[in-house]
C-alpha cells in the first residue's frame, strides 16, 4: 500500500512541476507581441499547451476512479459521474500522448532547416 502511495506522490509531483513550467512557457509566449509571431514560438506554443492538458490529466490521475465497485443489482449504485471525470481524464492523457511527439517532431525539424 505504502509503495502505491509513493508512486502516486511522485506522478502528481512531476505533473505539478510540468503544469508549472508548462504555464511559464505560454504566459511568456502570450505577453510578447513579437513571440506570438515567429513559427518557432508557436510551435512551442502548441507544444506547451498539449503538455498542460495532458499533465493535468495525469495529475488528476486516480482521484477520477470510481471508488466501489459497481453492483448491478444494487438500483442506488451510480458513479456515472466517476466514469464521466475517468473518461474524460483518459482522453486527455491520450490527446497529449498524441500530440506531444508530433510537435516535439515539428520542433526538431525546424531546429534542423533553420
Amino acid at each position: 500500500m505504502f509503495e502505491l502511495l509513493w508512486v502516486q506522490v511522485a506522478f502528481r509531483f512531476s505533473a505539478a512541476l510540468s503544469i508549472f513550467g508548462s504555464s511559464w512557457i505560454l504566459t511568456s509566449i502570450m505577453r510578447d507581441k513579437k513571440k506570438r509571431k515567429m513559427c518557432y514560438h508557436r510551435l512551442l506554443f502548441a507544444l506547451s499547451s498539449f503538455d498542460l492538458l495532458s499533465s493535468i490529466g495525469y495529475f488528476i490521475g486516480t482521484w477520477a476512479h470510481p471508488k466501489f465497485e459497481w453492483d448491478p443489482w444494487d438500483p442506488t449504485a451510480s458513479y456515472s459521474d466517476h466514469i464521466a471525470a475517468c473518461n474524460a481524464t483518459g482522453f486527455v492523457i491520450y490527446m497529449g500522448s498524441l500530440a506531444i511527439p508530433w510537435y516535439n517532431v515539428a520542433v526538431n525539424v525546424y531546429y534542423y532547416l533553420a
